[in-house]
């Protein structure tokens, strides 16, 4: 089964870049999280990537031109997702369309970016149930925060002057992260984390 989407340039950019800063560095030999995850949430496409510490989820406009078929989750490699966004810095319009063809019997994803043709493979291994993560309570509490996880979050493309919010459940629970509208992303807590 296929499914065909097209995405605006400068959006498919973006979550490949936040993407690759939250998920698992190759140096952890976790390929299963060496990626950056496509799901689906009604009509919205999320890009989620994890590093065990840190989940991030960003939600993108795409057209499918009312096609739901095919639509399975499916992942691309940091190292992969890099090559695209080096493609898509090249474009002229960052409004120009990006084709997105997933094949879940192939397990390929091919990218038709103004005339190239970039395929790659979504054989990583299984992604874990990030799902049961993303529902994170109202803010009762503070927690500590190392600044690592600061740092990362400063890298995050968003609009320019986007919110940051930051949302504590309790001790030693995870913290949410929200910058602008679609970036959000959970940070689990580790006892003396630094």
């Amino acid at each position: 089964m296929s499914t065909t989407i097209t995405l605006n340039a400068a959006e498919l950019e973006r979550v490949l870049v936040n993407g690759a800063l939250f998920a698992a560095p190759a140096k952890d030999y976790l390929p299963a999280l060496e990626v950056v995850r496509f799901a689906w949430d009604g009509d919205s496409l999320l890009a989620v990537a994890t590093n065990r510490y840190v989940l991030s989820m960003e939600q993108v406009a795409y057209d499918g031109n009312g096609n739901t078929e095919g639509r399975d989750e499916f992942s691309i490699g940091v190292s992969d997702a890099k090559r695209v966004v080096s493609l898509l810095k090249a474009l002229r319009s960052p409004q120009f369309p990006v084709a997105v063809k997933y094949d879940s019997e192939a397990a390929k994803v091919t990218f038709m970016i103004d005339g190239d043709t970039m395929i790659v493979t979504t054989e990583h291994g299984n992604f874990p149930d990030w799902r049961k993560l993303v529902p994170v309570a109202e803010a009762v509490d503070s927690i500590m925060l190392g600044a690592q996880w600061l740092a990362l979050f400063a890298k995050v493309k968003a609009d320019r002057g986007a919110p940051v919010k930051f949302t504590f459940n309790g001790v030693n629970k995870p913290v949410g992260v929200q910058i602008g509208e679609a970036f959000k992303a959970i940070v689990v807590p580790i006892r003396n984390a630094r």
